[in-house]
């Protein structure tokens, strides 16, 4: 079983392998002929949380608002330990990879998804650890490699490419909105309108933001273009820094914006 120091030192390689040189910015969607994926949901902490089963099944209701508007599914399963056959989702205690103040990330394995949520971090910025396995859940659902950008010219009537492309993390820019599930706290998420203003609905499951495009309260956007990556951030963001690579997304949280 691999640790989660070898699964990051194996992701931060398969993205420094991966990363779009110029000339290679293009628009990258999720499949909705993916098989649907089992997700096993564990945990090793020593903090109080929810019943892995109660956890489990609020994430498999969660799961389901998504699959309508994204055409992706999951089946989450509680377990007692990391299923190197299947996704993962694990909640643990301060995370030695990244130190204190992390949040929670999904990554890419080399050949699996998988999230961590870091509890005490969670639960010192929350007040819970269901907001921050659902962000994670939704993004690992729609972008499960941290790979797939949309033109920002979906925005431009004219058409043509655009030098920007939108990480298409579907709960980042609406990060500082919630609603309840199942009596739980749960992340709100954007809906394909936010990347393509062509689309008609709701720009988000709160109905939180007008636009697409805006990056909400709280909230913040990838945007990466030819000079690398940078963050777009709502009022209030509680980013304090962010790194992305193509196989690994992580997140600090700023206490002055807790």
């Amino acid at each position: 079983m691999l640790t989660r120091r070898q699964i990051l030192t194996a992701s931060i390689a398969a993205a420094a392998a991966a990363i779009p040189t110029t000339a290679g910015l293009t628009r990258r969607m999720p499949s909705s002929n993916r098989p649907v994926p089992t997700v096993t949901v564990w945990a090793t902490t020593k903090h109080p949380i929810p019943k892995l089963p109660t956890l489990a099944a609020m994430l498999q209701r969660y799961a389901e608002l998504i699959t309508p508007a994204w055409g992706v599914s999951a089946h989450i399963v509680a377990g007692t330990h990391p299923n190197p056959r299947t996704w993962n989702l694990g909640f643990v205690d301060v995370d030695e990879n990244f130190g204190g103040g992390v949040l929670a990330y999904h990554g890419f394995d080399g050949r699996l998804p998988l999230a961590f949520i870091d509890v005490p971090a969670c639960l010192a910025a929350d007040g819970n650890v269901t907001e921050g396995a659902t962000h994670e859940l939704a993004e690992m659902m729609v972008n499960p490699n941290c790979g797939y950008w949309a033109d920002a010219a979906s925005f431009n009537p004219s058409g043509g490419l655009s030098q920007e492309l939108l990480a298409l993390e579907i709960a980042d820019p609406v990060e500082g909105y919630a609603f309840a599930l199942d009596g739980l706290k749960v992340s709100d998420f954007v809906f394909p309108a936010y990347f393509e203003l062509w689309r008609d609905g709701r720009i988000d499951y709160a109905g939180a933001i007008a636009s697409p495009q805006q990056v909400g309260q709280g909230g913040y956007q990838a945007v990466r273009t030819a000079l690398g990556v940078h963050e777009r951030v709502g009022p209030d963001a509680r980013l304090l820094k962010c790194e992305r690579h193509t196989g690994i997304m992580r997140r600090w949280h700023n206490p002055e914006k807790a």
